[in-house]
């Protein structure tokens, strides 16, 4: 999960304070047992075919572990790839990350792009002038697919919008429209 993406950050610690109930499924079937307690996941299997489809690919630990994973040491910690990981998109043909919220992609038309993030109410994409439904792939991801004719490249953009952020502005707009009236109201009453 990236809780911290509520707040335009990447997260870069692996805790979450709260995490979506399918990250705790989707990661007890990968450490094939209960991989989770009520604030935190543990990922102990970081070359499972499931974390590989997350797109993890590192491990940091001060621990040795005993595989043939690739590793660099430095000082005290160990640091591990996993080749298999997934890039953060797939399906599409290239993508840049501007900012935590926002991916742009190319993907030929009629691609099914999955995005390795987790999937919050708010993943909003546009492509070709016009807003694409976004489904859940894995119970877990984003997935929508890319318009346009087949096998034509498409700029597909896709922005996590909170519903909460427009509620959130609307509301601080109607009261602050409301503490302006108030005031100007009662400067009329009390000036001559």
């Amino acid at each position: 999960a990236n809780k911290t993406m509520l707040y335009r950050l990447k997260n870069a610690t692996g805790y979450e304070a709260f995490y979506p109930a399918p990250i705790a499924l989707y990661t007890a079937r990968s450490e094939r047992g209960p991989a989770a307690d009520g604030s935190r996941t543990y990922i102990e299997r970081w070359d499972s075919p499931e974390m590989a489809a997350l797109g993890v690919r590192y491990y940091v630990t001060p621990n040795k572990q005993p595989c043939e994973s690739p590793f660099t040491r430095r000082g005290d910690t160990f640091i591990y790839e996993n080749p298999a990981a997934s890039p953060l998109v797939t399906g599409a043909s290239a993508w840049i990350e501007p900012t935590a919220e926002h991916l742009a992609t190319s993907a030929a038309g009629l691609s099914k792009l999955v995005v390795r993030q987790a999937f919050y109410p708010g993943w909003r994409a546009w492509a070709l002038g016009l807003e694409l439904p976004v489904a859940v792939a894995d119970g877990l991801f984003p997935e929508l697919r890319a318009p346009g004719p087949k096998g034509r490249p498409t700029a597909v953009h896709l922005r996590f919008v909170p519903e909460s952020w427009r509620m959130g502005l609307l509301v601080s707009l109607i009261t602050a429209f409301l503490i302006v009236g108030i005031a100007e109201l009662r400067l009329r009453l009390w000036l001559p």
